[in-house]
């Protein structure tokens, strides 16, 4: 059984690398300029991502009243912010 879920696990991180290694090679340069110019989108793209998000997670958490380690875990999940962009793994 510990065969399998080591294999499982090592399936889904190749997985997960190949696919976020493919979309980087899908961007182009010009697409890449036309992010980094519009200045206000990205500050805003980076400000709910790296701070609106994770407070969502800690606001959750602290309703539901979890207990800490599934408090820490909501934390976790909610700042990192590809999760919001490929789903749940």
């Amino acid at each position: 059984m510990e065969t399998v879920r080591l294999l499982f696990t090592a399936v889904t991180v190749i997985f997960i690398a190949a696919t976020m290694f493919s979309a980087g090679l899908r961007a182009t340069i010009t697409a890449l300029r036309g992010i980094f110019t519009n200045v206000p989108l990205l500050v805003l793209a980076l400000l709910a991502n790296m701070v609106v998000i994770p407070l969502v997670g800690w606001g959750i958490g602290a309703l539901f009243g979890l207990p800490a380690a599934a408090f820490i875990a909501l934390v976790l999940v909610a700042s990192f912010p590809g999760m919001w962009l490929f789903g749940s793994f």
